[in-house]
């Protein structure tokens, strides 16, 4: 029995014949310098028994490989081998896998099958870390709408299965989806037609919340204060235009803060007006996350109880601004930070398409969604049981939106400047560091004398030995 190998891809399988009294077999192995990582038996096929040893391995191989790399009993380690080996072998062992994992039709399993053949003809030797879209874009845009969605839905899936088996920590591919076109363009139209991104990453979020926090001390700080809401909340732009100073408001026995939404800003004619919500689903308290709820407390200042717009026009400060101004403000903000130039319509839904996979990958459900967005609830216990504008509740979805929003900081980088608010009384100075924390009630007393005001504070996270303070100045108010 002699001990012969070929290359799959850029991995060497080592084989060898052995004639058996039930019949030939092929005994295939992966090998290193010292020992015998795997190796597997396998029975030769009868329509196969005349062929020659190299021709009966390179069909036994991605038999071979299912077994050594299964998701249920794997010989090697998943997590160890999978980042480094080609594509070409990862969809050998992992395709039966992950047509039964997702359930696939026998028409759905021939269709990526076909598109995968594809992809590992240009791509096979590449790894999962390698192979990101704007690699693949140039070399589908001459193919049929249908091929390059196939195409795109098959790439998808693998790296979605791989990131589910916890093998790859993030997915290059979930951020885009394909776009069919009604008629033929530009190759250098077609690149973005066909994988244009629907939402953005974690990079982009950071970079645009990053530089809309340094601008809000600006004269525009109400226009980068409500950027950051719309990327964190639900609310949409119609309705973030219609509000007002004192719609800011604050649960009464938990350190919450929300918008209680009301009106909506709506288009009549050439002129814009605030038209009282009639939708009872659209009626609804949009809880703020950490990161929003300073951005206000820095602009609004003490003059949260007035009638005032809460975005103003950039010329009149009694007046609202239209969404239609405020969008195009924000898409040139957008262009200018991250390089994208939106269209005019595409905006609004990937802020929603983002904010809705970051509450999703925090834990976020469902219903909880739906009720955040205005929609329908679709369950006999959310509608029944649940009540969405507790104290409680609104707490829990500030939470929520906290840990995703914290996760990404933290991920993106890990030295983020904190948020430091000074405190001076008799000479003395006190710095307290609120780097983008969560909600937990704590409360601060500082001793006055009867002249000065009392200053109250809310502990919102104790991390590295930094204490993060929401303070609150009560004019009037004192501690004898």
């Amino acid at each position: 029995m002699i001990l012969s190998s070929i290359t799959y891809y850029g991995l060497t399988i080592y084989y060898r014949r052995e004639n058996r009294n039930d019949g030939d077999r092929m005994a295939l192995s992966l090998r290193d310098d010292k020992a015998i990582l795997a190796e597997k038996n396998l029975r030769i096929p009868k329509n196969l028994s005349s062929s020659c040893d190299n021709e009966i391995a390179n069909v036994l191989t991605p038999r071979f490989l299912r077994l050594c790399l299964s998701v249920k009993n794997p010989v090697l380690s998943r997590e160890e081998w999978i980042p480094r080996l080609p594509l070409a072998v990862i969809w050998a062992a992992d395709n039966a896998d992950l047509a039964h994992h997702y359930k696939w039709s026998k028409s759905v399993i021939t269709e990526y099958t076909r598109a995968m053949d594809w992809l590992i003809s240009k791509y096979g030797s590449k790894t999962l870390a390698e192979l990101t879209p704007a690699q693949i874009a140039y070399e589908m845009q001459t193919a049929s709408d249908r091929t390059v969605a196939s195409r795109v839905r098959a790439i998808t899936a693998l790296y979605q299965y791989e990131q589910y088996c916890g093998v790859i920590s993030a997915n290059p591919w979930a951020d885009y989806r394909y776009r069919p076109t009604r008629k033929r363009k530009k190759p250098e139209q077609l690149v973005n037609t066909h994988l244009a991104q629907t939402m953005f990453t974690h990079e982009q979020l950071y970079l645009i919340l990053k530089y809309c926090s340094d601008k809000l001390n600006t004269v525009m700080g109400a226009w980068y204060a409500g950027l950051i809401t719309l990327l964190t909340t639900f609310i949409s732009v119609d309705e973030l235009c219609a509000q007002t100073r004192n719609c800011l408001c604050r649960k009464d026995s938990l350190p919450v803060y929300y918008f209680k939404l009301k009106h909506v800003r709506v288009k009549k004619g050439k002129n814009y007006t605030n038209d009282t919500i009639i939708n009872p689903l659209k009626l609804r308290e949009s809880p703020l996350s950490s990161i929003a709820l300073r951005a206000w407390l820095l602009v609004l200042g003490q003059d949260r109880a007035s009638n005032l717009p809460l975005i103003p026009r950039a010329d009149n400060a009694k007046r609202f601004a239209s969404p239609a101004d405020f969008e195009k403000w924000a898409r040139g903000i957008i262009r200018d930070i991250i390089g994208i130039d939106l269209p005019p319509q595409q905006l609004k839904s990937m802020v929603l398409n983002t904010v809705e996979r970051n509450y999703r990958q925090a834990g976020m459900e469902e219903q909880e969604i739906r009720y955040l967005r205005g929609m329908t609830l679709t369950t006999t216990g959310a509608n029944s049981y649940t009540e969405f504008t507790s104290d409680m509740m609104c707490y829990h979805l500030a939470q929520v939106m906290d840990q995703a929003l914290n996760r990404i900081i933290t991920t993106t980088t890990p030295t983020l400047e904190p948020f430091t608010h000074q405190i001076r009384h008799n000479g003395q100075e006190l710095s307290l560091a609120d780097p983008a924390g969560q909600h937990c009630q704590y409360r601060l007393r500082v001793k006055l004398t009867a002249k000065q005001d009392c200053i109250f504070g809310y502990q919102v996270r104790n991390r590295q030995g930094g204490l993060n303070i929401l303070t609150e100045l009560q004019n009037n108010s004192r501690e004898v």
